[in-house]
């Protein structure tokens, strides 16, 4: 019975061994625990990439039902509806997109390395210059065709002078009203601030000069507080097409003491109105712009 006692103490570890074995699995841990992590991030970047692509498939077979962000421990989406932006972020350290409009890829490199060195590069440099920018305007202009325009929901404003008396002119309201007859007018410079219902990605802004308009100021428009366009607005249509920015307040600002373009000639002025017919966002765009030969973009910032 002694023996047998014996034996059975003997079957154990000493502490030398277990502290050897702890040092070994410590070891094993550390080596293989990033080469583990990085199959389980490849993982998620690829689940990420399948489902932007089933995503768009579903708003090209029905673009009024927006597309979900599934549940991926790890990947961080976001998305609101078939004419905007989806993002996927992988791990907090790469980040890919699609638009659901037309398809467009952004940052979809060949590899989850390459997408955290290109995420980590572009967060380094200042905001905007990285190498996903818009440069074939021509091209955004028509895939602007396939994306829904937005008319903002409010419109409120400082000033708001009626022109001579007349009831059409003055309210802010009146440039998203959606009827071309009505405008905002502002004896002096003045700032109107549009309300979208929600956050959307921002492709372009248009500005509709129509009915009794008369106008053209020299203007700066802002996407939540960023500025993204700057220059002169006849009394014509234009559509400011801008670098992709998401967002939900739209605020148009005219600077009267700004000389705008007036004709093709370069000719310039100065007016004492502030004036807007009806603006929206995305949508088919008028016919001219801010990055085409209309002589009213002569003066207009290249703001990226």
């Amino acid at each position: 019975m002694s023996g047998s006692f014996k034996n059975l103490k003997n079957e154990g570890f000493s502490l030398i061994e277990l502290v050897i074995v702890i040092a070994v699995l410590s070891i094993l841990a550390i080596l293989g625990g990033p080469y583990f992590l990085r199959l389980i991030n490849l993982a998620r970047f690829e689940s990420a990439k399948n489902h932007m692509r089933d995503s768009f498939t579903s708003c090209i077979n029905d673009p009024n039902i927006s597309p979900s962000n599934p549940y991926i421990p790890g990947v961080a989406f976001q998305s609101s509806n078939c004419s905007s932006l989806m993002s996927a972020t992988i791990d907090n350290s790469c980040t890919i997109s699609m638009d659901m409009s037309n398809g467009a890829k952004t940052g979809w490199n060949n590899s989850y390395e390459e997408c955290t060195t290109a995420s980590n590069t572009a967060s380094n440099n200042t905001p905007g210059e990285g190498d996903n920018k818009i440069s074939d305007w021509a091209a955004y202009t028509e895939s602007l065709d396939e994306t829904s325009n937005l008319v903002p929901t409010t419109a409120s404003s400082s000033c708001e002078d009626s022109w001579a008396g007349t009831s059409y002119t003055g309210k802010a309201s009146f440039a998203s009203d959606g009827d071309p007859s009505t405008k905002w007018t502002c004896n002096g410079s003045g700032k109107v601030d549009f309300e979208l219902d929600s956050n959307e990605v921002i492709k372009s802004i248009n500005v509709g000069f129509t009915g009794s308009t008369t106008n053209g100021n020299y203007v700066k428009i802002y996407i939540d507080d960023k500025l993204v366009a700057e220059g002169t607005q006849t009394a014509n249509d234009k559509t400011w097409l801008i670098q992709p920015t998401e967002g939900k307040k739209i605020t148009y600002e005219t600077l009267l003491t700004e000389p705008h373009v007036v004709d093709g000639n370069g000719t310039t002025q100065n007016t004492t109105w502030s004036e807007i017919g009806e603006l929206s966002v995305n949508g088919s765009s008028f016919g001219c712009t801010n990055k085409n030969s209309c002589f009213n973009n002569l003066n207009d910032k290249n703001i990226e």
